[in-house]
């Protein structure tokens, strides 16, 4: 039976050496031809376009803490109806091909869209257009394992201070948020590696050279430049950066899940929330709403309107 196993996995063996290992290790060793390497990072723009790229992909991280905290935060510490729905509604950007989500946002942020009606918004085609698409790609993973391991902690341990007398706040500061701290710092992390290898929403939103990054650049250097060597450079560089930004990310994976839960022996006391909270979880889920729907929306609108002008149109 064993043998038979290895007979069937042997072919499976070659495509991934022959589609994937060769490829790759064909890519890097253009790296070592000569003295690339060393050009590279004594090059002032390739240097520029590597501190650019770590740059953007943190300042998504932090976009994408402010959008998705709120709602792990919410799917963590509630048992709400409404945290189905906020689940599915994360859901959505993840069905969408990144070319699409590029178009949603042109029609939805853009310099004639409709967010331009009410105010008048010019981020497109800037370093803010690439972290604003980031955001709207990754908050659903912050909501997600953020408020999985804060759902953890909440089921294992929050009964226990509740029982001692600790209030809501303190549980907050001094159970959960330390607790949850692996499962968000997860997400960070998957959120930078995404947005450090992110390629057509940097090469259509980028709007130039001085938004480019490193997968973009190589881009460039293999198909324009034919640059086969410095390409592989870049490649090499950023294959080795993504590496170290994944064990990270397997490091806190476990620690969150080293939390353990039994749902049949611990119950909480679900404490009705007051009406400030309510009401920011009320705003909060309108302007996340706008933020997932908007751009989806107005490809669907657009699709039936008939423009006379560039700025008039018509069903």
């Amino acid at each position: 039976m064993k043998h038979k196993i290895w007979l069937f996995a042997l072919p499976l063996a070659a495509a991934v050496v022959f589609s994937f290992i060769l490829p790759y290790a064909a890519s890097f060793g253009e790296a070592f031809r000569g003295a690339r390497q060393i050009t590279i990072l004594q090059n002032d723009s390739l240097l520029h376009i590597t501190i650019f790229t770590l740059k953007q992909a943190f300042f998504s991280v932090i976009l994408s803490l402010v959008i998705g905290l709120p709602g792990a935060w919410f799917l963590g510490t509630s048992r709400s109806r409404f945290t189905s729905l906020l689940r599915t509604l994360t859901a959505v950007p993840f069905a969408m091909p990144s070319i699409l989500v590029v178009l949603g946002f042109v029609l939805f942020y853009g310099n004639s869209g409709w967010i331009s009606h009410i105010y008048p918004l010019k981020v497109l085609y800037k370093p803010e257009a690439i972290i604003l698409a980031h955001g709207f790609f990754n908050f659903p993973l912050v909501v997600r394992l953020a408020g999985d391991g804060l759902a953890r902690a909440r089921k294992a341990y929050a009964p226990a201070a509740a029982s001692m007398g600790a209030s809501p706040f303190v549980t907050a500061l001094t159970v959960l948020l330390p607790l949850g701290l692996p499962a968000i710092m997860s997400a960070c992390l998957l959120v930078f590696l995404y947005s450090f290898t992110s390629f057509a929403v940097v090469l259509v939103l980028g709007g130039g050279p001085a938004s480019t990054t490193l997968a973009v650049e190589i881009y460039r250097h293999a198909r324009i430049f034919l640059n086969y060597p410095n390409a592989g450079a870049l490649a090499l560089m950023e294959t080795i950066i993504a590496i170290l930004v994944f064990l990270c990310f397997v490091y806190f994976g476990k620690k969150s899940g080293e939390i353990k839960t039994d749902l049949q022996e611990r119950t909480m006391d679900e404490r009705k929330r007051s009406v400030p909270v309510l009401v920011v979880m009320c705003v909060y889920g309108v302007l996340a709403a706008i933020f997932i729907l908007g751009p989806i929306l107005s490809i669907l609108l657009e699709s039936f309107l008939f423009r006379t002008t560039r700025s008039a149109s018509q069903l």
